[in-house]
C-alpha cells in the first residue's frame, strides 16, 4: 500500500497514473474557459463555527490533562494577510488547533487572526515551534518573543522545528 509503506516502485507508478491522468485532460485543460468564483472581499465582523463535525471535535488527553484537538490548521507557507485570512476562515469552520512557526514568519498575522476573530484563546490550542539552530542556546528570550508576536501569554505546545 503506498500510503503505508511507498517505495521507489510505488512512487514510480503514482507518478506514471497522473502523467497519464494529466495528459488526458490536456486538450480540456487547455480549452476549458477560466472557472470565475465569488468570494467576499472582507469577512463578516461576527464569526461563528460552520463545521461542528465530529473529526474537528476529535481529541486526545495529554499527560498534563490537557485536551488536544486530534485535527489541526498548519500555516506552513502562508504569508502576511493571507496567514490571517487563512487563520480566520480556519476558525470560522471549527478548528480548534492551529499550528505556526518561527520559520513561518506568520506569528503574527495567526495570533492576530485568532484575537480578532473574538474566541476565547481558553478554547485554541496554540502550538508553534523554534527552528533556528542558532537561537536554541537563547530558547528563553525567543521563547518570549514568539509569545509577543502570538499575542497571547502562553501555548499549548512548543516544539523544537529542527533539531540537530
Amino acid at each position: 500500500d503506498f500510503y503505508s509503506q511507498p517505495t521507489a516502485e510505488s512512487f514510480k507508478i503514482a507518478v506514471g497514473n497522473a502523467v497519464e491522468l494529466f495528459t488526458a485532460l490536456q486538450s480540456w485543460l487547455q480549452n476549458a474557459p477560466p472557472a470565475e468564483v465569488q468570494a467576499p472581499s472582507a469577512l463578516p465582523s461576527a464569526f461563528a463555527p460552520a463545521v461542528t463535525g465530529p473529526a474537528l471535535k476529535a481529541a486526545v488527553t495529554l499527560a498534563n490533562g490537557q485536551s488536544m484537538p486530534l485535527v489541526g490548521f498548519g500555516t506552513w507557507q502562508l504569508i502576511g494577510q493571507s496567514a490571517y485570512d487563512a487563520t480566520v476562515n480556519a476558525l470560522r469552520l471549527g478548528y480548534r488547533h492551529i499550528d505556526t512557526a518561527q520559520a513561518y514568519m506568520n506569528e503574527r498575522e495567526v495570533g492576530q487572526a485568532i484575537v480578532d476573530f473574538g474566541i476565547p484563546r481558553s478554547d485554541v490550542f496554540l502550538a508553534t515551534k523554534i527552528s533556528d539552530p542558532a537561537e536554541f542556546g537563547a530558547l528563553e528570550r525567543r521563547f518570549q518573543s514568539q509569545l509577543e508576536a502570538l499575542g497571547t501569554t502562553y501555548l499549548d505546545l512548543y516544539m523544537l522545528h529542527s533539531p540537530a
